[in-house]
This record gives C-alpha cells, sequence and structure tokens, in this order.
C-alpha cells in the first residue's frame, strides 16, 4: 500500500512541478517542470535526486499520517471497492494543493466530498523550481 501511495504522490506532485522564471522585462512566467515527460512515463528517482532527504523525509510525513487516517476512517471501503493507492496518492496531492482534479472527480464511492475535505487540511505543497534550485513551496 505505501509503495503505491508514494509513487502516486510523486507522480502528481511532478505533473504539476514547475519553473518559475523572471524574463528580461521583469514579467515573471511558470512552465511546467517535467514537460519532457509523460505522466504514466515519470521516474520517481528524478524526484529523489533533486529534493533534500529532509524534504522528502517531511513529505513523507504529510503521506503517512493522512494515510494513517485514511486507513482508521475508509480501509474497509477502499478493499471491498478495490480502490489502487497509488490512484490515492495522487488525488491527495491533488486535492491538497486544489490543482481541479483528486478526490471529488473520482468514483470513491460516496467518499469524494470527506476524502477532499480531508486533503485540504495538509495546505498546499508545490515543487517549483527557481535559479535551478529546486523546492517545496507552501
Amino acid at each position: 500500500m505505501w509503495k503505491e501511495f508514494w509513487k502516486g504522490y510523486l507522480q502528481a506532485m511532478a505533473f504539476t512541478a514547475h519553473r518559475e522564471t523572471v524574463d528580461a522585462n521583469g514579467e515573471y512566467d511558470s512552465n511546467p517542470l517535467f514537460e519532457d515527460k509523460q505522466f504514466s512515463e515519470f521516474d520517481i528517482k528524478r524526484i529523489h535526486e533533486v529534493l533534500s532527504v529532509e524534504t522528502i523525509l517531511d513529505l513523507q510525513e504529510d503521506c503517512v499520517q493522512f494515510l494513517v487516517q485514511v486507513q482508521e476512517l475508509y480501509a474497509e471501503s477502499f478493499e471491498e471497492f478495490d480502490i489502487p493507492w497509488e490512484q490515492v496518492g495522487s488525488d491527495f496531492h491533488l486535492s491538497r494543493n486544489g490543482h481541479g482534479a483528486g478526490f471529488f472527480d473520482r468514483d470513491y464511492q460516496g467518499l469524494e466530498n470527506q476524502l477532499q475535505e480531508m486533503a485540504r487540511v495538509w495546505g498546499t505543497c508545490e515543487l517549483v523550481c527557481e535559479d535551478q534550485t529546486y523546492q517545496i513551496r507552501n
């Protein structure tokens, strides 16, 4: 369960990551960070290469705490309806960051709104690249 959840979370993080730049005119611009990769082809090692161990541990702590809540409340429903944990990880990232996709637009057997609200409580956590430095922005 954990491995699949973490993979889904990191895939969504890479999919929504962006590079922030300021052009010669002082104009701000934001572009996809991994535009050369398709979502389904993402290599998790790439995230592990650009983030510090401390940052990864912080992200994992958020994910573990969220998973504990989900398991306490909904584990039986997830097993009964065969909901893939990779999808749950992806939806956690998308929902907590308000990307217009996530738990609320999938079939979680009536649990969509509860899961969406649980994820939003964690606040935003986006991967950005500024001046060739990768960081998590809350």
